[in-house]
């Protein structure tokens, strides 16, 4: 099983090797962390250096986040443009204004189709940012108590919001998910959720924690890998 360091609400993945004379700390692009380091290296010593280099790693982190607003970008509201919803790609389909436009949402997901109001294009990533905040809520929530009730734990209070390079955060009675959430496949959101309620019951990413998380994912890793692939696909 993996080996995890817990550093206030940082964690990192423990990479030791015998070839190892150093010890680095990595931020991905994903905004996954992990420190690289010689296989007698103690944790005491490891957590020592992750606090001297908070700052850097929290300047590392930001413009990790940044990357992923530029990424809205590349995106036009205009017809034929993509975006992501439960995993596949459906095309954008400006509707003009006519005399019903007033009895329209400015967003809707119809007929394997995005419309969105030819007077709200101006604004559409906020339209979109609205759409699957409400669609990731609405999905989300009658699926959790199933999956806490497996895992063993009350079923917490949940929050939709921007959270930057993650996917999810929790406290001890709240779990929060990005509303990029629901642009993800099933599976992977499945495996976001299971992730989030485990840490009801182990607050640190140790072995016990991917063990709950195994009863439920028992393909996690692969699942976790191909978040950290793709993740940044996911995004407008």
């Amino acid at each position: 099983m993996p080996e995890f360091i817990d550093v206030d609400d940082l964690s990192f993945e423990v990479r030791r090797s015998s070839k190892r004379k150093s010890i680095s700390i990595i931020v991905d692009r994903g905004g996954q962390l992990a420190i690289a380091t010689p296989v007698d290296c103690d944790q005491d010593t490891l957590r020592s250096i992750i606090e001297q280099k908070k700052q850097w790693i929290f300047t590392k982190l930001l413009d990790n986040e940044t990357t992923i607003a530029r990424s809205s970008v590349h995106k036009e509201y205009v017809s034929g443009e993509g975006f992501y919803y439960l995993g596949n790609s459906y095309r954008l389909q400006i509707i003009e204004n006519d005399q019903t436009q007033g009895r329209i949402s400015a967003l809707r997901f119809s007929d394997g189709l995005f419309q969105l109001r030819e007077d709200k294009r101006f604004n559409g990533r906020e339209h979109f940012i609205k759409w699957y905040t409400s669609q990731s809520r609405s999905w989300i929530e009658p699926r959790m108590p199933a999956f806490a009730q497996r895992i063993g734990v009350d079923m917490p209070e949940i929050e939709i919001m921007d959270l930057g390079y993650r996917w999810g955060s929790c406290s001890k009675e709240r779990v929060n998910f990005h509303w990029r959430t629901i642009m993800l496949p099933i599976p992977v959101i499945e495996y976001v959720m299971v992730h989030e309620l485990a840490h009801l019951q182990v607050p640190n990413h140790g072995d016990q924690f991917w063990e709950v998380v195994a009863r439920i994912i028992p393909d996690w890793q692969q699942t976790k890998q191909w978040l950290k692939e793709n993740g940044m696909t996911f995004a407008i």
